[in-house]
């Protein structure tokens, strides 16, 4: 997965902490995807986040793009 996040997203806790969660939204996920997927996310100014809102995002941002039958993870 490659990723940036932008200092407008906030100081460098705030940024490290939107990479960890991604970080572990995309491993939660990606045991459920066939095959092998690249991801490439930008992540734009927003307000806090939990792990589950990322999760979701990150699931519906893929299978939106991607061809494959739907599948709850």
């Amino acid at each position: 997965m490659g990723m940036a996040v932008g200092r407008k997203v906030g100081g460098a806790v705030r940024r490290n902490r939107v990479k960890r969660l991604l970080r572990t939204a995309l491993r939660n996920l990606s045991e459920g995807w066939p095959g092998s997927v690249e991801v490439i996310v930008v992540v734009e100014p927003h307000p806090p986040a939990t792990l589950e809102q990322y999760t979701r995002w990150l699931n519906e941002a893929v299978r939106s793009t991607a061809s494959w039958p739907e599948h709850s993870p």
